[in-house]
């Protein structure tokens, strides 16, 4: 999955998933390891990680590692900011689920723009 596509991926969802967690933590350059690895995941630098995939889109705190630095505050607004919708009228306020399915997103477009 390209990162736009799981960007859109995010605005699409209605509530987080494991599948979303997954897909999110292999565009941060994750890949699932062999079972002879001894890790759960590693990536092209000779990290590590093991254990359970984060929980980024059901869980606030995982949601907000993904924030780069110095990033917060256009995340934050972002995420909060409510849209208008093709026929014209304002978007429901947001769930706190939805909240952090847009933290999710603005913060990987953040990443893809900071390259």
């Amino acid at each position: 999955m390209t990162p736009e596509e799981l960007i859109a991926e995010l605005e699409q969802a209605a509530e987080g998933s494991r599948e979303l967690d997954i897909d999110i933590h292999k565009a941060l350059g994750w890949e699932l390891a062999p079972p002879e690895a001894g890790c759960t995941w590693w990536n092209t630098n000779g990290d590590t990680f093991n254990g359970d995939t984060p929980h980024y889109t059901t869980s606030l705190d995982a949601a907000l590692t993904l924030v780069p630095d110095g990033r917060w505050e256009g995340i934050l607004t972002a995420a909060l900011t409510r849209r208008w919708l093709p026929s014209g009228e304002l978007e429901p306020p947001l769930t706190f689920e939805r909240f952090i399915l847009r933290v999710c997103r603005e913060a990987l477009k953040a990443r893809q723009a900071d390259g």
